[in-house]
Parts: C-alpha cells; structure tokens; sequence
C-alpha cells in the first residue's frame, strides 16, 4: 500500500515520484486518494495543477484553506 507519494519537478521540466520516501514511479493504475496541503502563501496555480495533471486521481482532499489548499 502507498502511503507516501511525492512528485518533485525540477526547473527543466523533468518529473521525479518518490513513493513513501524511496524513488519510484506510482506503482498503482487505481485512482489515487490526495490531499492538498501546503503553505498559506504559496500561489503557484499552475504548478498545483501541473502535478495534479500527472496523477490519476479518484479523491482530492483539501481543507479550502487559504494558500495551496484553496487553490
């Protein structure tokens, strides 16, 4: 079971997944559960939207705070 899936993208572009802490691709074709969460300040939209986009998403949970939650 997955419990930790980060995504990191560098500047150029290129997309790491890290799957509870070790680097890996998502090993699941099933619909992921996410939860948005992150700084009150950050307002990357497009960034937020770029990771999402890479992932096949069955839930997102976010808690409408303001910040990367909202957005």
């Amino acid at each position: 079971m997955i419990r930790d899936l980060s995504v990191r993208i560098e500047a150029d572009g290129r997309t790491t997944f890290f799957t509870d802490g070790v680097e890996a691709p998502p090993a699941t074709t099933r619909p992921l559960k996410v939860i948005v969460c992150g700084g009150r300040e950050f307002a990357d939209y497009q960034l937020v939207r770029a990771v999402l986009q890479l992932l096949n998403l069955g839930v997102v949970v976010q808690g409408a705070a303001r910040g990367a939650d909202r957005l």
